[in-house]
């Protein structure tokens, strides 16, 4: 459940998104992803 602040926020900022365009100027290159975690704690002392 979010905020009706941040659903207009995902909203206004996926307007026009279309997930079939690529960032590459050949639709033949690769396009490189990196992924990583990070697990942080935070403790309370």
């Amino acid at each position: 459940l979010c905020s009706e602040d941040e659903e207009r926020l995902v909203r206004d900022l996926f307007r026009g998104y279309n997930k079939l365009i690529r960032p590459v100027q050949n639709m033949t290159e690769k396009v490189h992803v990196r992924f990583g975690l990070a697990f942080v704690q935070l403790i309370n002392v």
